[in-house]
């Protein structure tokens, strides 16, 4: 395990260690997940092969999770699995990748409590195998050599819901322009605000404001 400038980078069957276990139980724990990618490279030795990555996530964090081309290395068709801590299925996807279309993206993962989740790789067909004792694989195609990235890409209040409202008149205000005084006064204010999004630590806010107004125009004298 090493730490690079912007990513911790983990090697397995790669660099000759011990291949990944394809069980919930014997899966890879990286810890958890930050807006500084975690990166391993691995290999699908076999068109059965698994290899199950563990990760803790807090409520509302969304996860990015992308396989992707090794520099060097035999092409790998994926296919990724996302799974709660029970094993259950979440998520899945084949040919999502931006970077090339043998390559799996599960795109905005948004955790919905916190905890452990898991990660499964396998080749394109082994879809099918039980997270928790691996049986049930079926035969895949193109097993071969992948990178795995996981990146928290921001953070999501857990029901967000949005309130509105109507008020009557809510105040007059005289404001001067270079033609004098005008005169504004709100009928009505129409509002309506979602909860916020986190994005890298910063709430941002949808706020929608309506109003019907009354303009008296007043000309400075001369």
């Amino acid at each position: 395990m090493r730490l690079t400038g912007e990513s911790l980078e983990c090697r397995y069957a790669l660099d000759g260690q011990p291949d990944v276990g394809g069980t919930i139980a014997t899966a890879a724990f990286v810890g958890s997940i930050t807006e500084a990618a975690f990166t391993s490279v691995g290999r699908i030795e076999s068109s059965i092969d698994i290899d199950m990555h563990g990760f803790d996530a807090a409520q509302g964090d969304v996860i990015r999770v992308e396989t992707r081309p090794t520099a060097t290395g035999s092409p790998c068709d994926t296919y990724l699995r996302l799974f709660d801590r029970d094993g259950k299925q979440i998520l899945a996807d084949d040919d999502g990748s931006g970077d090339s279309p043998l390559y799996s993206r599960i795109d905005a993962f948004v955790a919905p409590a916190t905890g452990r989740y898991y990660v499964g790789v396998s080749s394109s067909g082994n879809t099918t195998y039980s997270a928790v004792d691996g049986t049930g694989t079926t035969s895949g195609i193109s097993p071969g050599d992948y990178s795995l990235t996981l990146t928290r890409i921001g953070q999501r209040v857990i029901g967000a819901t949005t309130n509105s409202g109507t008020s009557g008149i809510a105040t007059e205000k005289t404001i001067f322009n270079n033609s004098g005084p005008v005169t504004v006064s709100i009928l009505q204010l129409t509002y309506s605000y979602t909860t916020p999004v986190v994005v890298s630590g910063t709430p941002r806010w949808q706020l929608v404001i309506g109003c019907r107004t009354t303009v008296a125009h007043s000309p400075s004298s001369t």
